[in-house]
């Protein structure tokens, strides 16, 4: 079974231990559980799976490390522990650990930016490479720090800077130890920048990097400076001055800006041509909210209205049952006392029993008891989406008054035209229709009709204004036979 690890009290207890072999195990990391072994002096650990190692986890007394076939990362955490081994005498290893393949002490050429000093520092979280470029003149950022965007893009996100120092190795060769002049190579992402004191007025954002110095720059003060204001703002733990990040001079804002940080200056400071727009928009947004608020008020108090009046101008995404979402009945049935031994078996029955279920007003069933009867007539009209129908007296169309049919044409309208109330609910319904510039009264015609003259004139507009049913005979304008119970569906279309 192969190790991977340590407890951090894996080997307490332990401080007579002198050799420790851990070779061809999984380990990947050490930990601090080595420190107290005060007596160790020769530690196994090659072919493992070290990444890195601190000087503060090999103990003080340790003579020989093994360190061979482990997949080490040479950057800026890792040169602690190789600067620890070229300080130590007594500690010497199987082989140079992070070198390159020249043995002289001469220090190689970096990818450094020309004129910078690149070295590896640490905050409080990481150790990193960092850049000073300070004091050099630079009217914009080394090659480095200006790819698109000021991100660093390459293919770990990144750009690494690789530099080289020369070592004095100590190796250890069948039982002896020999000292060699060699030269590190530590590769490492850039997240440290000094630039100041330069000549740049301005830059990308540095999105990656964890520590930067922008002061002694003359920095452009602009509308274009409002980006990188808040890219300064939003990173107060990685630009170390900002309170000394200034404006440089200007005939027309140095007296205004001279003593101002970037970071504390307004938008409209930067930017005063952009007041008709923040004025505009001041204005603009109150007026539109205003106007949306006033639109939903008026569209719920006024709603009805407006779609009557849309659905009457041909606007054809208005229906009529949107305009009547508020009617609790169907239709409201008028028809004269004389009439109901037909109307009610051969016309309400017949509709009521239809599937989907069509709810009618009748007087008999939904009139308030005690209330007037115009205020029942009136309340019946408002709450039902058509007033269909008015009926004339049934007389002319029964077998037992045939006879009477013959002799005078003209009564077949008296029992409807002689009812006081029939007649209210017509002109009633008739003014409802008026006011919504909708037709919703269909008459049905029992018989032939009496001369214009011998019929009221609102009658007699009505009759030639609108389409009426024949009972039993031929719809008018065109429409085919229609049966009782298919009458309230032609007074929904009409």
């Amino acid at each position: 079974m192969s190790l991977k690890g340590f407890e951090d009290d894996e080997f307490e207890g332990l401080k007579m231990l002198q050799n420790l072999m851990l070779s061809r195990n999984r380990i990947t990391a050490l930990g601090s559980s080595l420190q107290n072994l005060v007596s160790l002096q020769l530690l196994a650990l090659n072919s493992n799976r070290l990444r890195t190692l601190g000087k503060e986890q090999i103990p003080a007394n340790l003579q020989e490390l093994y360190l061979a076939d482990n997949p080490f990362h040479c950057d800026c955490q890792m040169l602690l522990f190789l600067n620890h081994l070229n300080l130590t005498d007594n500690l010497v290893v199987d082989v140079p650990v992070c070198t390159s393949n020249d043995t002289a002490p001469i220090l190689p050429q970096s990818n450094c930016p020309p004129g910078c000093r690149c070295f590896c520092t640490h905050d409080a979280q990481r150790h990193f490479m960092s850049v000073d470029c300070s004091s050099l003149g630079l009217t914009r950022l080394p090659a480095l720090f200006s790819a698109a965007n000021g991100s660093f893009a390459t293919e770990k996100n990144s750009t690494p800077i690789m530099l080289s120092y020369p070592i004095k190795y100590k190796i250890l060769y069948e039982n002896s130890s020999s000292a060699i002049w060699t030269n590190l190579e530590i590769q490492d992402e850039i997240a440290g920048l000094d630039v100041t004191n330069n000549s740049l007025q301005s830059m990308e954002k540095l999105e990656n990097l964890s520590r930067v110095t922008l002061s002694g720059n003359p920095w452009d003060c602009d509308c274009g400076t409002i980006n990188f204001k808040k890219w300064i703002i939003s990173k107060p733990d990685v630009v170390q001055d900002a309170n000394i990040t200034k404006c440089g001079p200007d005939e027309t804002k140095s007296a205004v800006f001279a003593v101002k940080a970037i970071w504390s200056l307004t938008d409209l400071d930067l930017c005063p041509e952009n007041i008709v727009l923040y004025v505009t928009i001041a204005v603009l947004v109150p007026c539109f909210l205003l106007l949306v608020a006033g639109g939903k008020i008026a569209w719920t108090r006024y709603q009805m209205h407006v779609k009557v009046w849309l659905y009457t101008h041909g606007f054809t995404w208005v229906k009529e049952k949107d305009i009547d979402t508020d009617k609790e009945f169907d239709a409201f049935i008028s028809f004269s006392h004389k009439d109901q031994d037909l109307v009610i078996p051969e016309l309400i029955e017949q509709i009521e029993a239809r599937d989907p279920k069509v709810k009618l007003f009748i007087h008999y069933k939904h009139f308030v008891p005690g209330e007037f009867i115009q205020l029942n007539i009136l309340r019946a009209i408002q709450v039902s989406r058509g007033q269909s129908s008015c009926f004339p007296s049934t007389y002319s169309y029964t077998e037992t008054h045939a006879e009477n049919q013959m002799h005078d044409d003209s009564y077949t309208v008296l029992s409807f035209l002689e009812s006081e109330w029939c007649m209210f609910e017509f002109r009633a319904a008739h003014i409802e229709a008026l006011k919504d510039n909708m037709n919703r009264i269909i008459i049905i015609k029992m018989d032939d009709l009496p001369k214009d003259e011998a019929l009221p004139e609102e009658i007699q507009v009505y009759l030639q204004s609108a389409t009426y049913l024949t009972w039993g005979g031929q719809v008018l304008l065109g429409h085919p036979t229609l049966h009782p119970s298919q009458i309230l569906a032609l007074s929904r279309i009409t």
